[in-house]
C-alpha cells in the first residue's frame, strides 16, 4: 500500500512522460498513453499489417509486474520475455517498445515469403508461413496452402510447378535410326525387285 501511494504515481508517471517524449522516435509505431489508466497502447505497422501491443502498469508498480497482451499474430511470438524484462530487469515502457518492434521487424524479415499469396504476413491473419512442403521444403500459410487444394486436390506444389516435364512432341533419336533402316531396306527390296523383273521380261 506504500508503494501504491506513494512511489507508483511518480515512477509511472515518469515512464510515460519520457514515453511521450520519444514515442516519435519509434519507426512505424503510432503510440496511445491513457494516464489516468496507465495503460499504453502501441501499433506497430510491418508488411502492410498493424500489430498492436498493449502495456498496463499496475497500481504497485514497479513492485507488481505490469500486464501484457499482443494482438495480431505473425510478430514476436508471446509476450512472457517482455514481461520479463519489464519485471526482472526494470525495464521502462520505451524500453519494452523498441525491444517489441525489433523483434517484430526481425522474425518478419526473417521469415520466407510464401509462394502462393507472395507476402510474409498472411493478408487476414497475419500468421507466418509455418506449413512445409515435403517436395521443395518451403513454407506456407495454411489459408493459402489449403484454399489451393480445396480447388484443385491434384494441385503440385506452387514453387515446383513450372518444373513439371513437358513432353518432347519430337521423336527420339533411337525411334529415328530404325525408322531410317526400316525404309531403307524397303527401298533396296524394290530395288532389287525391279532389277529382277526387268532382268526376267528382257529375256523372255
Amino acid at each position: 500500500r506504500v508503494v501504491a501511494l506513494y512511489v507508483a504515481p511518480a515512477v509511472v508517471r515518469e515512464q510515460l512522460r519520457e514515453l511521450a517524449a520519444r514515442a516519435p522516435d519509434l519507426d512505424d509505431t503510432e503510440v496511445e498513453i491513457s494516464w489516468g489508466a496507465r495503460e499504453v497502447r502501441a501499433v506497430y505497422c510491418v508488411e502492410e499489417r498493424r500489430l498492436e501491443l498493449r502495456v498496463w502498469l499496475a497500481p504497485a508498480h514497479p513492485l507488481v509486474a505490469p500486464r501484457l497482451a499482443a494482438a495480431g499474430a505473425g510478430g514476436a511470438g508471446g509476450v512472457q520475455w517482455l514481461q520479463l524484462y519489464m519485471a526482472q530487469q526494470h525495464g521502462s515502457v520505451l524500453g519494452a517498445l523498441r525491444l517489441w518492434t525489433g523483434a517484430v521487424c526481425a522474425r518478419v524479415e526473417a521469415a520466407p515469403q510464401c509462394y502462393i499469396c507472395y507476402c510474409r504476413l498472411q493478408p487476414s491473419t497475419g500468421r507466418l508461413p509455418k506449413v512445409p512442403c515435403h517436395q521443395c521444403k518451403n513454407k506456407f500459410h495454411n489459408l493459402a496452402n489449403g484454399s489451393r487444394r480445396a480447388t484443385n486436390p491434384t494441385a503440385r506444389c506452387a514453387e515446383r510447378r513450372s518444373d513439371v516435364p513437358v513432353p518432347d512432341p519430337r521423336p527420339r533419336r533411337g525411334v529415328v535410326s530404325v525408322y531410317i533402316l526400316l525404309c531403307t531396306l524397303d527401298t533396296l527390296n524394290r530395288l532389287n525387285y525391279e532389277n529382277e523383273f526387268g532382268i526376267n521380261r528382257f529375256f523372255t
